[in-house]
């Protein structure tokens, strides 16, 4: 049973990286919920798919695990998401909970063991702090000849595309390396697109791809037109960022963070498109050149001013229109 967000000390407050890995798992959930898949057809497209854990591993996340987390992070949000502390004791069943099990599988056989506990606590059988452990009722029902094994489905692979029909709805951010200056230094630029407009609403620079620029950039980017309902970030040092996960996930409306990877190309084509777009405006014009003051600072004033020369200029993917008039 997962900890009560209130009562874990102020030393807890930082989620760990189990909690930040469930997280990721939860938004892409929710994200595929939002672009128009059911609930549990979004979990098992997530479950389809091999997850790269904490360690470094790959994992399959079965569909009522990924259940599990999605109802923690709607109750409780990422401190929801924590691993349970275990007592090391051996937990036995109350009577009481015992006659229910198995009373209700007898009623619902398909009802799974969580949902069946979500049961006990809804109709005062037992309190939330006597839920036991799952391992602990699976056992338990299995012994007795109650059908516990889950029923098998198609799986569902369909992430749908990114198409949002409203601004805001998705957006998409991803770092540019290119060299400034008769030095040639090395630079970044972070850049923020909306999906559905095309709009290039923010731009930072900075000497490396790190979690320090993602943030400052996120900030200014808040600052500038709010909140966003999802957002996709190409991988990247400061995109994977334990705190890039955790500022996301603490934000008002809970926005899905979205990491890039072989099953979104849509979000990594727009952006490779856009990342030739703005080397040929003007990232391939910087290096070398005399005039061109290679300061982060001044190399952001100038990207800032070239996203209204991009935003003004017709885009083939909105039929003609400017991210302006989109």
């Amino acid at each position: 049973m997962n900890e009560p967000a209130s009562e874990r000390t102020e030393d807890a407050r930082r989620p760990t990286a189990k909690a930040i890995f469930r997280y990721l798992l939860v938004s892409q959930i929710r994200h595929a919920m939002a672009a128009g898949l059911t609930r549990a057809d979004a979990v098992r497209a997530v479950a389809a798919h091999p997850q790269q854990g904490v360690d470094g591993k790959e994992y399959r996340i079965s569909c009522r695990t990924l259940q599990r987390w999605l109802q923690f992070f709607e109750r409780d949000g990422i401190d929801g998401l924590e691993p349970a502390v275990r007592s090391g004791q051996p937990y036995a069943l109350d009577p009481k909970i015992q006659t229910f099990l198995i009373e209700e599988k007898d009623q619902d056989a398909d009802a799974s063991i969580p949902e069946i506990l979500s049961r006990a606590v809804e109709r005062g059988v037992i309190t939330r702090d006597e839920v036991p452990d799952r391992s602990t009722a699976y056992r338990f029902l299995r012994a007795a000849g109650k059908p516990v094994a889950r029923r098998r489905r198609p799986s569902e692979t369909d992430m749908r595309r990114f198409a949002h029909p409203h601004r805001m709805n998705m957006i998409l951010a991803d770092g540019k390396h290119f060299r400034a200056g008769p030095k040639r230094l090395r630079r970044v630029a972070l850049f923020f697109l909306d999906d559905c407009t095309r709009f290039l609403l923010h731009v930072v620079v900075g000497t490396s791809e790190t979690r320090k620029l993602f943030l400052r950039g996120l900030f200014g980017l808040l600052c500038r037109v709010g909140l966003f309902d999802r957002i996709y970030l190409d991988r990247g040092p400061g995109f994977i960022a334990e705190d890039t996960a955790i500022v996301v996930a603490r934000l008002p409306n809970h926005p899905p963070l979205i990491l890039g990877r072989a099953r979104y190309p849509e979000g990594h084509g727009k952006l490779e498109r856009f990342n030739r777009t703005a080397k040929a405006d003007v990232l391939r014009g910087l290096p070398g050149r005399p005039d061109v003051d290679a300061d982060c600072t001044s190399l952001e004033l100038r990207l800032q001013h070239y996203a209204t020369r991009y935003n003004s200029r017709p885009h083939a993917a909105l039929a003609g229109r400017s991210p302006q008039e989109a």
